[in-house]
């Protein structure tokens, strides 16, 4: 699209324009009317949990910080890194151990809109990505699918996952 109004035509019409809203605002409608406690809750995670079963799972703003300086420090994160994140932002794991301890370090972030294993590779190799968290799984199918030695890696410095086993060539 060439012009900001045939892109404003394309939203749906229920959409809202953030940018808009937020400077129609006042300043003081986003101030607290108490400092904020690290116990108060911040965000509402839905999860199966162990029944399978949706439920809201509060976190509080501390466990949220946590997890963000947790990650800082584990996997030395700088503001010069470049963070593909490879899980959906309403999961925990997107949202708060992949994007939330990059916008801390104010490093850079690329979303990709679904795992495709070869465009992982591509988006790493274009963009110079430094570190990438993904699911065990889609590692698998990245080595499964794809030539590795096709594609310039050496920007990746911190390859991570968790649950489970990660394959052995990876």
């Amino acid at each position: 699209m060439s012009s900001t109004w045939e892109y404003e035509k394309a939203i749906s019409s229920w959409a809202i324009h953030y940018e808009k809203t937020v400077m129609e605002e006042s300043p003081e409608e986003f101030r607290a009317d108490r400092p904020i406690d690290g116990e108060d809750p911040q965000i509402i995670m839905y999860t199966p949990g162990t029944t399978g079963l949706p439920k809201g799972t509060i976190l509080s703003h501390r466990k949220t910080f946590y997890n963000a300086l947790n990650a800082d420090i584990f996997y030395a994160l700088t503001s010069e890194d470049i963070f593909l994140v490879s899980r959906a932002l309403f999961h925990s794991g997107g949202l708060l151990v992949e994007t939330a301890p990059m916008l801390y370090k104010g490093g850079t972030i690329i979303l990709n809109k679904r795992f495709r294993p070869q465009q992982i590779l591509e988006t790493i190799e274009k963009y110079r990505v430094t570190v990438i968290e993904a699911a065990a799984t889609m590692y698998k199918f990245i080595l499964e699918q794809c030539d590795l030695g096709k594609y310039d890696l050496s920007s990746l410095r911190c390859c991570f996952t968790g649950g489970e086993r990660v394959p052995p060539l990876f």
